[in-house]
């Protein structure tokens, strides 16, 4: 029985980190444009094998759209993909950030044992001087 693809509301079955996801991705974050599977493969850097497959399933999902051409879409009225899109950039954007922010602790934590190393070694080299100074005077 036929639907109507406006008011058929389909759940995301995806899984990030996948090919399939990567391709949803892909085409709802260049949404003003059609690929052929070989500029996705290209610039996805993924096995051309594993871009058609995913095409095939995604398209057969209704997921993704193609024309006759053969250049693949997003689906303007595929909502809950816009947002499935949208939450995986928000992660990435989150991850990125702890990231940074590990290396900003990580780079504090050297500079503090590289001030502390200097420090003791200003000490020795001080402590050194006065004892030489010592057995000048003395």
């Amino acid at each position: 029985m036929p639907i109507d693809l406006d008011s058929h509301n389909i759940s995301v079955d995806l899984t990030p980190g996948t090919t399939r996801s990567d391709l949803v991705v892909f085409l709802y974050t260049h949404s003003d444009s059609g690929f052929t599977p070989g500029e996705i493969s290209q610039a996805l850097d993924v096995n051309p094998k594993k871009i058609e497959t995913g095409l095939l399933s995604l398209h057969e999902t209704g997921y993704i759209g193609k024309t006759p051409s053969g250049h693949y879409h997003a689906l303007a009225t595929r909502e809950i993909l816009y947002r499935y899109v949208s939450s995986q950039e928000q992660l990435k954007r989150m991850f990125e950030s702890m990231a940074r922010e590990e290396n900003a602790d990580e780079d504090d934590i050297n500079n503090t044992a590289q001030k502390i190393t200097d420090d003791a070694a200003l000490e020795a080299e001080l402590e050194s001087l006065e004892a030489e100074l010592e057995n000048e005077l003395g």
